[in-house]
């Protein structure tokens, strides 16, 4: 429970992490709620860094609403819930974008990057799922970064099991090779990632694939 909101479902959860579509219960505006473990090892650095998320104010980049504990002492995050559809769901129902499209993409998702690094901030799960695109009159496309993965949290429990199948190899497709050796993740990083989506962008399918993770990072790293 926390107040103020209405958690309604729970869209991903990844070992300590669990992520909720939810809405504020006064307006019903809709957001996303991150609830972290309170026992999480890295829990420190992962307050250290959320804290200055509020700060920051960029179109391209989902707005960080509010950070609080609950009763039970685990940490949340209250973003915006972009509008729109995320890349990955552009790539499932109509395939790779025209190429003065797939440049605006890259382009404005490097942009909203930049402000993050100049904010000492790497945003870790650069990948089609945390794009969210949507119309733009001047620009044709308006891209919003959304899921930061504060201290990693997420990024070491998804490459920490080497025996990841199917659609949980997803978010791997796009790590940077030292963030496949639990190597700790810069903003190269993040513009290895995106160079990773804007080769999807370009020839339809990511440069590396693999039926395990084990594989998958045998061939990235």
């Amino acid at each position: 429970m926390i107040p103020g909101y209405r958690l309604e479902y729970l869209a991903s959860s990844a070992g300590t992490s669990e992520l909720y579509h939810a809405a504020q219960t006064a307006s019903g505006r809709p957001c996303l709620i991150r609830i972290v473990d309170a026992d999480e090892k890295n829990l420190d650095k992962f307050l250290l860094e959320a804290e200055k998320a509020p700060a920051l104010f960029h179109p391209g980049l989902a707005t960080i609403y509010e950070i609080g504990t609950v009763a039970s002492g685990d940490v949340f995050v209250v973003s915006e819930s972009p509008e729109g559809n995320s890349l990955s769901e552009l790539f499932h129902d109509v395939g790779a974008p025209e190429l003065l499209t797939a440049l605006r993409i890259a382009w404005q998702t490097a942009e909203a990057l930049h402000v993050l690094h100049q904010n000492g901030l790497v945003h870790r799960a650069v990948n089609p799922a945390n794009i969210v695109i949507s119309e733009d009159a001047s620009q044709g496309v308006q891209v919003k970064l959304q899921a930061l993965d504060f201290a990693g949290i997420d990024g070491r429990h998804v490459d920490s099991d080497k025996f990841l199948t199917g659609a949980s190899l997803y978010s791997l497709r796009y790590f940077a090779p030292e963030q496949c050796t639990l190597g700790s993740a810069t903003p190269q990083s993040d513009v290895y990632s995106l160079g990773v989506v804007f080769y999807e962008m370009l020839a339809g399918v990511p440069p590396f694939e693999a039926s395990s993770a084990a594989a998958l990072i045998h061939g990235t790293a």
